[in-house]
């Protein structure tokens, strides 16, 4: 749609989350400590399994009461549609905006429309902290949106860093010997990481990696 993108990040994500359905006790900071006191948590915070979950439900809820649908294949996409209707023909969607969430990091872009309907009021609502555009870097891919509208995308950093494991652990191993922890370390990190690139840039090489 030769949409602007832009990438926004969410400061302190988990304290903006919905209210917790449990009670979770605390220990108080130790400056705010007192003898025989804890402290009964009203949202989630860092280092609670559902916490990312309690921040998602907060940003989808709101996205979604403005306007936006759910992708059915990703239910982190949120699609802004403007509604058409031509003759008696049965009404038609035509995207106009699009916003990706992964936890706090969104990836978004659209139009006029878009950006005062959706994005200004999240804005908002919520606390951010850092926005960039054109080009910039978003969960670990480089995305640089040229002045046609194309976007480039590519892990050239990610790639660049890679090392290769040191095979000296495992060099005067058998095949039948299981490899020792330090190789194990070696095996298992080099694995990761050819997947990752795999996954995200080179789709045609998941299948060597593995």
């Amino acid at each position: 749609e030769g949409f602007p993108i832009k990438t926004s990040d969410v400061s302190a994500a988990f304290l903006q989350s919905v209210p917790t359905d449990r009670d979770v006790y605390v220990l108080p900071p130790k400056e705010r400590r007192e003898p025989g006191k804890l402290w009964k948590l009203t949202k989630t915070v860092y280092g609670l399994a559902d916490a990312s979950r309690g921040f998602y439900k907060s940003f989808s809820g709101e996205i979604v009461s403005l306007g936006c649908h759910k992708a059915i294949l990703d239910p982190a996409m949120f699609i802004l549609y403007r509604t058409q209707s031509k003759n008696e023909e049965p009404l038609e969607m035509q995207p106009i905006g699009v916003a990706v969430s992964h936890v706090d990091d969104v990836l978004h872009g659209g139009g006029e429309i878009f950006n005062k309907k959706i994005m200004g009021p999240l804005f908002n609502k919520f606390k951010f902290g850092s926005h960039e555009n054109t080009e910039f870097r978003y969960v670990g891919i480089n995305f640089n949106q040229l002045e046609d509208g194309s976007i480039e995308m590519d892990q050239d950093h990610y790639v660049e860093a890679l090392e290769g494991p040191n095979m000296d652990t495992v060099i005067k191993c058998s095949m039948e010997e299981v490899m020792d922890d330090e190789g194990q370390r070696e095996f298992r990190s080099a694995v990761t990481k050819l997947n990752c690139v795999g996954y995200q840039s080179r789709p045609d090489l998941c299948f060597d990696a593995k």
